[in-house]
Formats: C-alpha cells, sequence, structure tokens
C-alpha cells in the first residue's frame, strides 16, 4: 500500500501472543499487519463515535469505514 499524505507512521505495543496471532493471519489470508491494525482502529473510534460529536472529528466518522480488510 503507497502512504497517502495524510497517513502517519506509530508504533504500538502488543503482546508477544497477539503479534504471532497477527503474523499468522496475515499470512494465511495474504492480508497485511497494518491493514489488519488500521480496520481494528477504524472499528474501535466506530464504536466510540458518540465522542467526536461536536468536534472537527464528527464528519469524519460519519464518512463510513473505508477500505475494511477482506479475505482474499
Amino acid at each position: 500500500m503507497r502512504q497517502r499524505r495524510d497517513n502517519v507512521v506509530t508504533n504500538v505495543v502488543i503482546s508477544r501472543t497477539h503479534k504471532e496471532m497477527l503474523q499468522l493471519l496475515a499470512r494465511e489470508t495474504r492480508i497485511t499487519q497494518s491493514e489488519y491494525l488500521r480496520e481494528a482502529v477504524t472499528d474501535l473510534l466506530e464504536k466510540y463515535r458518540a465522542i467526536f460529536e461536536g468536534t472537527s472529528y464528527a464528519a469524519v466518522s460519519k464518512r463510513g469505514r473505508g477500505g475494511k480488510a477482506r479475505a482474499r
């Protein structure tokens, strides 16, 4: 995936077990670990979208989920 101008790089710390499971999932589905992590963040922000009401981010959460990962 090419990085778009509005994307930024960040680091997260996850358990070794989660990392290994994520690696296996990515290998089996041929979808990148990064794509799964982006999907997880999108799902989490959607879950808490009410917090963003009345802020400049409210419109972002209403745009939809966008490129959700799919099994190939």
